[in-house]
């Protein structure tokens, strides 16, 4: 939307929209950057206490230490693929701040009555981002609930079998 010969009312009304945007989509991606962060930690909290290589472990018949190395794989999976969803998560975190910046820039050069000749660009690049925002939040809920609650399924599978046998 270009802005370019609107007024400096104009402006102050689009920018207030953005900056009103920004808290909400902020809070959002906080949220969902927590929530990955967490159920990668819990993830790896985990790692440790998955040990196959043990007495307990060769005495399994064939079939059952081929069901944990499964289990194990899976659950290393889960892990690194929260790991490259995290990876993500932090290098749009970048781009996030950069266009926080941006906003703030914009939000100063209303005020001072000096609006560079970019300032439509400015103000579409934030639009873009916000827009953006959405779709990236549910991919990584949704990549952070599944992953976590994969993980927990093999985790789960790996206890029960590896409990002594009596």
């Amino acid at each position: 939307m270009a802005l370019s010969c609107q007024p400096k009312t104009d402006y102050q009304a689009k920018v207030n929209q953005l900056s009103a945007e920004w808290i909400t989509a902020n809070a959002q991606f906080q949220e969902t950057k927590s929530k990955v962060q967490n159920n990668l930690q819990t993830m790896r909290s985990l790692l440790p206490n998955i040990n196959l290589n043990t007495e307990a472990f060769y005495k399994r018949n064939i079939s059952e230490q081929n069901f944990l190395k499964e289990m194990k794989n899976a659950f290393d999976t889960q892990i690194n693929g929260l790991t490259n969803v995290h990876q993500q998560v932090l290098e749009f975190e970048t781009k996030w701040t950069a266009h926080y910046k941006m906003l703030n820039e914009i939000q100063a050069e209303i005020q001072t009555k000096t609006e560079s000749e970019d300032l439509d660009q400015k103000i579409q690049k934030v639009e873009n981002i916000l827009l953006e925002n959405p779709s990236l939040l549910v991919a990584w809920n949704r990549n952070a609930e599944g992953s976590l609650t994969t993980a927990m399924t093999a985790y789960q599978h790996i206890f029960q079998i590896q409990k002594p046998q009596n």
